[in-house]
């Protein structure tokens, strides 16, 4: 995640035994964001299989579009595409149909 201002914060997704249990690679950087009293204005969530594999850009799921949406639906996230280009696109282009929007709400 980059914040307002400039700050990179990092975050992983530690392998568990149970997928119940598991959190999505941002958690870590959103609550952090959120102690620094900092705003997330750029989303980059990068994996890979293993060390020996190329990198592939992940979209946020939907869970982690809402919680981008804490910081209003400018910010921007990097999009899955098949060039594996760092493309991005903001939470409004990637929900322009949220739920706050009918109740004059803007995402």
């Amino acid at each position: 995640m980059r914040t307002s201002s400039g700050r990179i914060i990092i975050s992983v997704a530690p392998d568990t035994k149970n997928d119940a249990l598991a959190l999505c690679v941002e958690v870590g950087a959103y609550l952090e964001a959120h102690e620094l009293d900092e705003a997330i204005t750029h989303s980059l969530c990068i994996c890979r299989d293993d060390e020996c594999s190329d990198f592939k850009i992940l979209s946020p799921c939907g869970i982690c579009q809402e919680r981008l949406l804490y910081w209003g639906g400018n910010v921007l996230a990097a999009i899955t595409n098949p060039e594996n280009e760092v493309i991005f696109k903001s939470v409004r282009e990637l929900q322009p149909f949220h739920w706050t929007g009918g109740d004059g709400g803007e995402p």
